[in-house]
């Protein structure tokens, strides 16, 4: 049950059939859907999940195998006890499945997700239901990339969220653009932009400025609530 700032923390066997794990890991629909390489500025301004307030989940006490990339595709499944919370006490109270396919410059993802009775062992509330369905995919063409992933969520509303994000490379720099949409049948959405560049100043450092927008809608489409951003930054990998 160990959460050391809520990363990934688990015990495992790997080998050529694949890994087999346990503990607090990325769900397997995660996975999927950070793969299409949707994500070119996460944990800035223009973070993806933020830009369509899509599901990114990690789960604690999962009980999940991935498989070894075959020819390009990869499997992942997870099932997770809930161990107690909203009365349920089965194996698999909440469950996810993804496949993921990479080859050369064409990315492609599809991934479903059950969150069941999980509640607040997982931080996800007290009393979760959520289902979700992703499809994605990302291409490359010599300086220029793009993904896009979409999303239907079962939740109190059906939602979907929609996340499109391009880049440009030239020397040391790299140009994004990015576009999120969360439309869901309450009547209130959301749609986000960003753009931002990032200049690489050695191998393992970056730097980065980003500016994002974001706007909330109700039915007639008036404008609800407006903010905006602008930050810069500094990315070091040890």
């Amino acid at each position: 049950d160990g959460n050391p700032n809520g990363r990934n923390a688990y015990i495992g066997l790997t080998g050529d059939w694949g890994t087999f794990l346990y503990g607090r890991h990325d769900s397997p629909y995660k996975m999927a859907w950070y793969s299409t390489g949707i994500d070119m500025m996460g944990d800035t301004i223009m973070d993806a999940v933020g830009l369509s307030s899509a599901e990114a989940n990690r789960f604690s006490n999962a009980i999940a195998y991935v498989s070894p990339n075959i020819n390009g595709l990869t499997f992942a499944g997870a099932i997770v006890p809930s161990e107690g919370t909203n009365n349920a006490t089965g194996l698999a109270d909440g469950y996810a499945v993804g496949v993921m396919y990479s080859n050369n410059d064409l990315k492609l993802a599809a991934a479903y997700e059950d969150e069941g009775a999980l509640g607040s062992n997982n931080n996800l509330g007290s009393n979760n239901d959520n289902d979700r369905f992703m499809v994605g995919a990302g291409y490359t063409m010599n300086a220029f990339a793009i993904a896009a992933n979409y999303v239907m969520e079962d939740n109190e509303d059906l939602e979907k969220n929609i996340n499109v994000i391009g880049s440009y490379s030239f020397g040391n720099n790299k140009l994004i653009v990015a576009y999120g949409l969360d439309d869901n049948d309450s009547g209130s959405d959301q749609g986000s932009w960003g753009i931002g560049l990032s200049h690489a100043l050695s191998k393992r450092t970056t730097a980065y400025a980003a500016y994002a927008d974001s706007n909330d809608y109700n039915q007639i489409n008036t404008e609800m609530d407006a903010t905006s951003g602008f930050s810069v930054g500094l990315i070091h990998n040890f």
